[in-house]
């Protein structure tokens, strides 16, 4: 009936998982040792786990000891972005300004809006036809905007938003 190749094209949530990514996650399966134990098995996972963190930190230019592993988006989003509101807070400052895109994925939206019951101004980022507007961004920036969260590629639609200006 078809004579064409299948193609799998809904990636929103899913996609095929890349040859070298699915070895590593061998792997890792295959240490199963506690990497904060002194054990054999511990020392290994703990030795992998370490491997891992300083070829990201590599391959992104951060500092080994500023890659923190994560379960998944909410909780990486939370830990930046809460993080970030309470060293301030804890530094003095009082004032602070968040931007978000209103269409971004839950685990941002929701993170920043609860921001606002720590005194957080927040605020949407504005767009044109549902693309970021760069003037309009331009303008909502202010002295206290602590943070500008946006997604370069959204998850759920595919939309690539280019903010090089």
């Amino acid at each position: 009936m078809f004579t064409k190749k299948r193609v799998y094209l809904d990636v929103a949530a899913a996609a095929p998982v890349h040859r070298k990514a699915q070895e590593a996650f061998m792997k890792a399966l295959a240490a199963y040792g506690n990497p904060s134990a002194i054990h054999e098995e511990g020392r290994a996972a703990k030795n992998l786990l370490e491997e891992a963190r300083k070829r990201i930190a590599r391959h992104t230019g951060a500092k080994p000891e500023h890659v923190i592993f994560t379960s998944g988006a909410t909780e990486a989003n939370a830990l930046a972005i809460v993080g970030l509101i309470q060293k301030r807070r804890k530094n003095g400052t009082r004032k602070m300004h968040v931007l978000y895109h209103p269409g971004a994925h839950a685990s941002l939206t929701k993170t920043v809006l609860a921001l606002k019951e720590w005194g957080v101004d927040v605020e949407d980022i504005a767009l044109t036809s549902g693309a970021v507007d760069l003037s309009g961004l331009a303008k909502q920036i202010r002295k206290e905007t602590m943070l500008v969260c946006l997604e370069a590629l959204s998850p759920e639609t595919g939309m690539r938003f280019d903010t090089r200006g």
